[in-house]
């Protein structure tokens, strides 16, 4: 992953799979996202309401904290986010409700990561910006 997202004690939070939160965020932290990813992410925002404390719910809070310590982690969530949406406007195949639940959704999301007081580290990265490279690179895995 292009970003450090520590999944211990967070697999056993759903079944088979990894939580709804954690799925929306190995998507939003790629930095080279492609069309496929950001059609998962709306079918992701489309099926499942934001929240906390349902498995059935995308746990915003957990996003926020993730967020508010990694500027890195914020920036490449925040231009995928946009990304979405700019997508989600053009993409009619999913009617008219469910492009307005996903903007709805990227709205809310997009204040509450806001909203969200930073941490000194994060602060103390973002007047670097991009200046230096805020991502890993991903490569091929090699076995």
């Amino acid at each position: 992953m292009a970003h450090t997202i520590n999944f211990q004690n967070r697999l056993e939070l759903d079944s088979p799979t990894i939580s709804l939160v954690d799925l929306l965020l190995s998507k939003l932290q790629i930095i080279q996202i492609t069309e496929k990813d950001i059609k998962d992410l709306v079918v992701l925002l489309v099926e499942h309401d934001l929240g906390a404390g349902d498995r059935d719910k995308i746990d915003v809070e957990y996003l926020t904290r993730l967020t508010k310590d990694d500027w890195g982690l914020y920036y490449t969530a925040s231009i995928n986010l946009e990304k979405v949406r700019t997508f989600t406007r053009n993409y009619e195949i999913i009617g008219a409700n469910n492009q307005q639940k996903v903007v709805k959704c990227l709205d809310t999301l997009f204040r509450r990561i806001e909203e969200t007081p930073k941490t000194l580290r994060w602060k103390t990265r973002a007047k670097i910006g991009t200046r230096l490279k805020w991502f890993e690179e991903v490569g091929d895995v090699h076995r």
